[in-house]
């Protein structure tokens, strides 16, 4: 498994739908945002 170091702390959120390869449609504290997927593994990699 790969380590992943982000300069800003992580900011928990609901995936909501995969757009592309590497975003995503993300629900955080009510807001629909699109984020960034730093790998094109598979998503259970991140899921806590």
């Amino acid at each position: 498994m790969s380590t992943y170091l982000f300069e800003k702390p992580l900011i928990r959120g609901t995936m909501l739908k995969r757009k592309s390869q590497f975003t995503a449609l993300v629900d955080i504290d009510g807001e629909e945002l699109i984020a960034h997927i730093p790998t094109t593994n598979r998503m259970f990699v991140f899921m806590v």
